[in-house]
């Protein structure tokens, strides 16, 4: 399993409210889903984790949970995997609380640069995705993240 340190994300001014054993507690009931109401559950305590979902606004540790959202939605099923592709929607819609940040390597990160990049990384994944007709809305899904991350604002690299 990919091995984040959590803890290394706390960064002002996220860090007033930022709690990194809030992200492995999160990732672990998004897996754990199995209907779509234990689905909005774990997309909520997702967003929280990670950023501020009632203010849109994501922290820094955003940046390694993306890549683990989008192992999700490559290998799960079912609700685990709607609530990765919703999750990952918001990732590329929220504003973020900081622009950069340096990461526990010393590695500088412009934070959306580095979500839209994950998540571009798994567009054809997304796309065999969109086109699929399953019980649970993960076509639909899909298909809003393929907008959203077309969106001309994310084009840029």
């Amino acid at each position: 399993m990919y091995e984040v340190d959590w803890r290394g994300y706390s960064m002002p001014p996220s860090e007033q409210w930022y709690r990194s054993d809030a992200v492995p507690a999160a990732f672990r009931l998004l897996v754990a889903t199995s209907n779509q109401e234990e689905g909005r559950d774990a997309y909520n305590r997702m967003l929280f984790a990670i950023g501020n979902n009632h203010a849109g606004c994501l922290y820094p540790a955003a940046v390694p949970a993306v890549p683990l959202l989008i192992r999700v939605v490559r290998e799960l099923r079912g609700w685990p995997r709607w609530s990765a592709l919703e999750i990952l929607i918001e990732c590329l819609t929220f504003g973020v609380d900081r622009e950069e940040f340096v990461d526990p390597s010393g590695a500088t990160i412009r934070i959306k640069d580095a979500i839209a990049a994950a998540v571009r990384s798994a567009r054809e994944d997304i796309r065999r995705l969109a086109r699929e007709q399953v019980v649970v809305p993960t076509a639909t899904s899909a298909q809003d993240l393929l907008e959203q991350l077309d969106d001309e604002s994310l084009t840029a690299e």
